[in-house]
């Protein structure tokens, strides 16, 4: 049996029953429904994706209580080729003096077989194409207008339907970039032009600056201000493939006015030598609704060192020692230059605190690194202070190439109980100013005068001397007196 992809295949099996027993059908595979029609017959239907080209063996039995019978049958899959799709991406509105490019790349096969591409022009005055044939094409006009194409790719059996794209050309852009000037690590390209080449070359980690002072055109009598202005940098395949890109804030110009816009880029420290694409793409629209843009190309160069090791990396953690006595040195030394290094050595150092780290006969390849953490201890009694701790890079085993220094701040540890003991000292004074006076004597950082309270009885005060001496009195009147009334006749 064969089926196309994307084709449905349909048959029916027959199978005897002479014993006229229940048959059940089943198959070997998961693809596929197979129906039981009657007794003796059933059908198999399959329809097979773009993906399933190719053969298949199918075994289809029948069962009943007493025997069974098995067919095979192989199913052949002949692949089928799917059109290709053409795009030749969205409607452009430029200027004259300007180059237009008309991309294909999106233009996609369903079968990822290889594409080519037939441009053709279908409308407006005559332009001449860079080319034809290729993915991504260009033309530059002077003449305002319409301008229509179209693309037609194949992928290599049948061609797709043709896609169009509209090019309108206005009057030139009211956009233009009225100073250029690149700087790279501090040095400056100054008043670059359209297509000229950066001339301070790029290297590893390069800071690189743009600075690109756009114009509004239009005159004072035009009165149009031109908004939603946005600048656009990107350094193309610079970042192991990737782009690089940096765009601005939207902001508005009024006629005849000007703005510097500042981007920056960090280079990577992995890149490779060799030339780089930098477009720079400014956009905006006036209030009257024209859309203006700006396309420049630059080319910028990468240069590297043969030998240029890194340090890209280096601290110690904690920077802040007090108790605790235990910390790291971490490092992270680069390989930024255009040679692989097989006798590289990297060294930490601190005479101070015992740290003596060496590692020779290091390979560090071409945009590769090599990361060490070392672990040190101090004793609880190491003095306070400030500790330096060097680290030193070098090539062919003696060649200096880059040193680095970090600092590890060590505090005695004590501070911290010290400052409890002043605080509990500083409590007991209060206490001190605190305490009853009780006739009892309380130890302190100052003296303190301690008055004694004492007790007086009352027999000793004049006022019990004068009631003892009424007391005899009156005791003596009442005897005196009894005694008179006893001695009556």
């Amino acid at each position: 049996k064969q089926v196309a992809e994307n084709s449905t295949l349909n048959f029916n099996f027959t199978c005897s029953a002479p014993d006229n027993g229940t048959t059940v059908f089943s198959k070997n595979v998961s693809f596929g429904t197979l129906t039981k029609i009657s007794n003796t017959t059933a059908n198999f239907q399959w329809t097979p994706g773009f993906s399933d080209a190719g053969a298949y063996s199918v075994k289809f039995l029948a069962n009943d209580t007493n025997s069974s019978s098995n067919t095979t049958f192989t199913i052949t899959v002949n692949n089928t080729n799917r059109r290709p799709i053409a795009n030749a991406g969205p409607d452009r509105t430029g200027y004259t003096n300007t180059t237009f490019y008309l991309n294909g790349t999106q233009s996609s096969d369903p079968d990822n077989s290889s594409l080519t591409y037939f441009w053709r022009q279908t409308g407006g005055a005559t332009v001449n194409l860079s080319s034809t044939t290729a993915s991504v094409v260009s033309f530059l006009k002077n003449v305002t207008g319409t301008y229509t194409f179209s693309l037609i790719v194949n992928d290599g059996t049948v061609n797709s339907t043709a896609d169009s794209v509209t090019v309108t050309i206005n009057s030139i852009s009211k956009l233009e970039i009225n100073d250029l000037d690149v700087k790279v690590d501090g040095k400056s390209s100054n008043n670059l032009e359209d297509g000229e080449t950066i001339s301070r070359d790029f290297e590893p980690e390069s800071e690189v600056e743009f600075r690109i002072k756009v114009k509004n055109l239009f005159s004072s009598s035009d009165d149009v201000e031109i908004q939603d202005i946005l600048v656009k940098v990107t350094i193309e395949n610079i970042d192991d493939g990737d782009d690089l890109e940096e765009e601005s804030d939207e902001f508005d110009l009024n006629d005849g006015k000007s703005k510097t816009v500042k981007l920056n880029f960090d280079i990577p420290i992995k890149v490779d030598e060799g030339d780089y694409d930098v477009k720079i793409e400014i956009t905006g629209r006036d209030e009257n609704g024209h859309d203006h843009e700006v396309n420049w190309n630059l080319k910028a160069t990468v240069d590297k060192k043969s030998h240029d090791l890194r340090i890209t990396n280096f601290k110690v953690v904690p920077s802040t020692m007090s108790c605790l006595r235990t910390g790291t040195v971490d490092i992270k030394v680069s390989n930024a230059g255009n040679n692989d290094e097989d006798e590289a050595l990297v060294e930490v150092v601190s005479s101070q605190l015992g740290i003596n780290f060496n590692a020779k006969n290091l390979e560090i390849d071409e945009g590769d690194s090599y990361s060490k953490t070392i672990t040190f201890t101090l004793d609880d009694d190491f003095k306070a202070g400030t500790y330096p701790i060097s680290a030193n890079v070098y090539y062919d085993t003696t060649r200096s190439q880059d040193s680095a220094t970090a600092n590890l701040v060590v505090e005695d540890c004590k501070s911290t109980s010290s400052s409890s003991s002043q605080q509990q000292t500083k409590d007991e004074k209060e206490d001190d100013k605190q305490t009853s006076y009780a006739g009892t004597t309380t130890t302190s950082s100052q003296s303190f005068a301690v008055p004694v309270a004492t007790e007086s009885s009352f027999r000793d005060s004049t006022l019990y001397f004068v009631l003892l001496i009424a007391g005899v009195v009156v005791i003596i009147a009442l005897i005196v007196a009894a005694f008179a009334f006893l001695l009556k006749p």
